[in-house]
């Protein structure tokens, strides 16, 4: 019984630390939505663009924030880019399809992550959409 009881206080426990709230990427008129997840420590976006063109846009944006690109990888079912700062923190950018129309971007800065980081990264990424 004493086994059943931690395991559900433990679950109980998991599901509350599973928070995301909702932020303002960017400022003005301009601003995107995105999700900051503080179970995964992700900022997500979506843009209403295609998987392709966010692609391009998002390896534009990495190399503007001169960070080293240490992998890249895209197919038909969504992208990652592997880069790190001068400091040699990680910095991961996830795309993938949301619709025919729409890409979802991940940005995660750190073993940690980094809202403010993310924020910038996906600011940055804005800027290169032209939103």
């Amino acid at each position: 019984m004493r086994r059943y009881l931690s395991a559900l206080l433990g679950m109980s426990l998991l599901d509350s630390v599973n928070g995301c709230v909702t932020t303002a990427v960017g400022g003005g008129t301009t601003a995107t939505t995105g999700t900051y997840s503080y179970f995964t420590r992700e900022l997500e976006v979506i843009y209403g663009l295609p998987l392709a063109d966010v692609w391009a846009r998002a390896l534009a944006a990495v190399e503007s924030l001169q960070l080293h690109i240490d992998r890249q990888t895209l197919d038909g079912l969504g992208g990652e880019i592997q880069a790190r700062r001068a400091d040699g923190t990680k910095v991961r950018v996830y795309l993938k399809p949301s619709g025919n129309h729409s890409t979802s971007v991940s940005v995660r800065v750190g073993f940690l992550g980094d809202r403010e980081m993310s924020e910038r990264v996906q600011r940055t990424i804005r800027e290169q959409v032209g939103i």
